[in-house]
């Protein structure tokens, strides 16, 4: 008797178990659609409904990270990446993760006028966790791109170089590295490189709107330092078909227009900065505009 009993009490936990697991894919997949149409609430929902009925499962972990990061909570997504590293789940992908929280992380603090020193702790905990990435998987692409970025932002430029270049070798193909080496290469004086992989990018015509918008905004940039300021101008507001709510382009081209002496058009630009966000603009406003 005592062995009838236990044996159906272990067909009703092994279909307790079954059917917890069913429920938690079906909130998981939920959560899946929620978050790619960016309803971050209910997804969070659903995703926390398939966490309670499946602990173990850490693919929900990881969307529930991903959840967490795309509501800028970094903090959170990183403490709750903890357990699937530590237990080696897809490792590759979690460290990337870590890394992308933490670049997001420094950018955060970069708004922040007095946070400099959390901003670079920030980028350099990321660079660390992309080199891990890339350690266990050499063609895990996105982490080259977000490591040059972040020593992008703490001003290393020839290190983020040097991560492109190391990118390139594997993707050479690549228009959007051939873009941001050649924000790398303005930024480190090389104008003419610089404006050879801008026309590159550009003229293959692969990258999305974004890209665009920056391969213009940045050849406009060495177009101006090489003092070609109507060709400078009129790259800025190609850029601008591409993206028209970025304050900084509406600023850099009325930086053109103010140098090229159109007044009105420049102030007018620069109005359009600040109603966009760009509030320290308003001193410039006052200073030229009025």
């Amino acid at each position: 008797m005592r062995i009838l009993i236990t044996v159906i009490i272990l067909i009703f936990i092994g279909y307790s178990c079954s059917k917890n697991e069913k429920l938690a894919s079906e909130h998981f997949t939920k959560a899946k659609k929620y978050f790619e149409n960016n309803e971050l609430v209910k997804a969070s929902l659903e995703i926390d409904s398939a966490i309670f009925l499946d602990t173990l499962n850490y693919e929900y972990t990881l969307l529930k990270a991903k959840i967490y990061s795309k509501s800028n909570q970094y903090e959170d997504a990183i403490e709750l990446l903890t357990s699937p590293l530590t237990s080696n789940f897809k490792p590759d992908t979690v460290n990337y993760l870590i890394g992308a929280s933490y670049y997001n992380l420094g950018c955060f603090y970069s708004n922040q006028n007095n946070n400099e020193r959390n901003e670079i702790d920030s980028y350099m905990k990321s660079i660390e966790y992309f080199n891990s990435t890339i350690k266990l998987n050499p063609e895990y692409f996105l982490a080259y791109i977000y490591k040059s970025h972040a020593f992008h932002n703490i001003e290393n430029y020839e290190e983020a170089l040097i991560s492109l270049n190391n990118a390139l070798t594997i993707f050479p193909d690549s228009m959007n590295l051939v873009c941001y080496r050649g924000v790398e290469k303005f930024a480190l004086g090389d104008l003419k490189g610089a404006l050879i992989d801008l026309n590159k990018s550009i003229e293959s015509g692969k990258m999305d709107s974004l890209d665009m918008s920056s391969a213009y905004r940045y050849k406009g940039l060495v177009l101006a330092d090489l003092n070609k300021l109507n060709e400078a101008i009129n790259s800025m507001t190609k850029a601008l078909t591409y993206y028209d709510t970025n304050e900084f382009l509406f600023a850099n081209r009325a930086d053109l227009y103010r140098r090229v002496g159109q007044k009105d058009k420049a102030c007018a630009d620069y109005r359009k900065a600040a109603e966009l966000g760009m509030v320290s603009i308003y001193e410039v406003i006052k200073e030229y505009c009025n």
